[in-house]
């Protein structure tokens, strides 16, 4: 009788697995070459939050992808900085599906840092719905 609770247990587990793995933040939803942030920076729609900033631009997939800007203004310890972009990626990952086929950099403002994660998430968070709502052109 155990056995088959166990086989069920993992077989559950395995199931929560693939599905946190199918939402995983693969290295095709990111801006990876700096080809790729000049096609952006070229002819890009400006989105602004509380002291974060989106550019967009469509791309010719049906997918979103992300790239991350913040200098050393944002913060002069690497640490701020990673965690920032640990938030922005996270979010970004939470959201994608509903993002459609953006090219999406963001960029972390001066200050930004003493922002407090759930101020920071509820900026993104209105930022991917204003994104989400723009017509693709």
């Amino acid at each position: 009788m155990q056995k088959g609770v166990l086989a069920l247990a993992h077989n559950q587990c395995c199931d929560v697995v693939l599905r946190a793995a199918s939402k995983r933040l693969t290295k095709r939803r990111r801006l990876t070459k700096p080809l790729d942030y000049q096609h952006v920076f070229n002819d890009a729609r400006k989105f602004a939050g509380n002291g974060v900033t989106a550019l967009v631009r469509s791309n010719d997939s049906d997918a979103a992808r992300l790239g991350l800007i913040i200098s050393k203004r944002y913060s002069k310890k690497a640490v701020s900085r990673n965690h920032f972009k640990r938030v922005v990626r996270e979010s970004f990952r939470l959201n994608q599906a509903s993002l459609g086929g953006y090219d999406i950099i963001i960029i972390g403002q001066p200050g930004i840092a003493k922002m407090s994660d759930d101020q920071l998430r509820v900026t993104l968070s209105r930022l991917w719905s204003e994104i989400g709502q723009c017509d693709k052109s």
